[in-house]
């Protein structure tokens, strides 16, 4: 049994299925090049694939090696094919609310689809002892966590409709974005709204908004769940990095440093670097410690999903990157024995970040927009500080 040959038959027919639907959704976006390159190819590949089964039809042999393969394989061309349509439509030059709502759909279902089937699919392994039997073996530590975690809940929701005050008009844009999208004004939620963020950023806050009402306490409340989540995450990788001792020590401190606690309790979207950073490098931590495909992909789809937010919260996404190019040039050998769980993470990030992706392709301004506002490199500040001191750009920046 030829692998190449048994490779060939199997994948290329499902290859061509894929591209003939990305040549049709691109024709039918009036992208003549590509849907005409991605027909042709399709249709080549089908032709050959099934005269490759015609003359060499799949033996039992094959049909038995494939068999693990079948489920797994028709579920990641769903996905893949999902990325791929909701990618399409947003790229697409004549929107309409059908056109947004697919493009949507398809992104969520490929996301979850993806985590279900790499932590069901995947065979799991043998763990050692029972949930119940871990709680009591680390009952103490989990009871410090507890107080850890009520403690930051109060200090980040006591008096939090009147503190800090006066609400800012930042809350106020964020709170009308998140009425926009009940009132159902928003149908597209790759493109931007307030201060050039996602409108994927502002759905948890329209979430609260319908439990709580249009007030400064739903808008509010998003940052105090991020903010306390951040220190559950920080506890976590912090755990997996040192010990049981110095994470409870890092969540503490998280739990009521100043900075951390006052954007927990104001209704903007800054406090989401926190929970994002900790969440990646706790399941990048998870991932190498157990050597676990599953914890990679999963910190993939965390790292891609950090564009989804406050332009601040990106660093996420590349501060994950790094840590594993650091990884694999520290171990010399890591990336030749670990490239296929490398692949799953970038896999992941990129189905995760693929449409806000291709929106801020197309619109670069956008992308730079908060930054451009706020950064030295963008706004002109550096430039008039030396118009100003008579200095060069490298002494006022060292």
């Amino acid at each position: 049994m030829n692998p190449t040959r048994l490779f060939v038959k199997a994948v290329t027919p499902i290859a061509s299925i894929l591209l003939i639907l990305a040549g049709i959704i691109q024709l039918r976006a009036q992208f003549w090049a590509t849907g005409a390159v991605c027909t042709i190819l399709a249709m080549a590949g089908f032709i050959l694939s099934m005269r490759l089964l015609e003359k060499a039809p799949l033996t039992p042999e094959e049909l038995e090696a494939l068999r693990p393969f079948i489920v797994p394989g028709l579920s990641w061309t769903i996905i893949i094919g999902l990325s791929t349509l909701s990618v399409f439509y947003v790229a697409d030059n004549f929107k309409s609310t059908e056109t947004d709502r697919i493009a949507g759909v398809a992104w969520t279902s490929s996301l979850v689809l993806g985590l279900l089937v790499t932590w069901i699919l995947r065979p799991q392994p043998n763990n050692s002892g029972t949930i119940i039997d871990k709680i009591k073996a680390n009952r103490k530590e989990i009871l410090f966590l507890s107080i850890i975690l009520v403690v930051a809940f109060a200090l980040r929701t006591i008096g939090l409709s009147v503190h800090p005050y006066p609400w800012s008009g930042d809350e106020a844009s964020i709170g009308s974005e998140a009425i926009r999208i009940l009132n159902g004004e928003v149908t597209n939620f790759f493109e931007t709204g307030w201060s050039s963020q996602p409108n994927w950023s502002f759905v948890p806050t329209a979430f609260t908004e319908m439990i709580f009402g249009h007030n400064i306490l739903a808008v509010r409340a998003t940052s105090v769940l991020a903010g306390t989540l951040a220190v559950l995450f920080t506890y976590l990788a912090a755990r997996e990095l040192f010990n049981p001792t110095i994470a409870l020590m890092a969540g503490a401190f998280l739990a009521s440093l100043p900075y951390n606690v006052h954007f927990s309790r104001v209704g903007v979207q800054n406090v989401v670097d926190s929970l994002m950073s900790a969440l990646v490098f706790w399941l990048l931590a998870m991932a190498i410690k157990k050597d676990d495909p599953r914890y990679y992909y999963t910190a993939g789809v965390a790292a891609g999903l950090c564009i989804y937010s406050y332009a601040g919260t990106r660093l996420a996404l590349i501060l994950g990157v790094v840590t594993l190019l650091f990884l694999v040039i520290r171990q010399r050998s890591y990336l030749h024995s670990h490239w296929k769980h490398l692949a799953s993470f970038f896999v992941a990030a990129i189905i995760s970040a693929a449409p806000q992706a291709a929106f801020f392709a197309r619109h670069p301004d956008i992308f730079i927009g908060r930054m451009g506002q706020e950064g030295i490199l963008f706004n002109g500040w550096l430039t008039q500080q030396a118009t100003q001191t008579g200095k060069s750009v490298w002494e006022i920046l060292f």
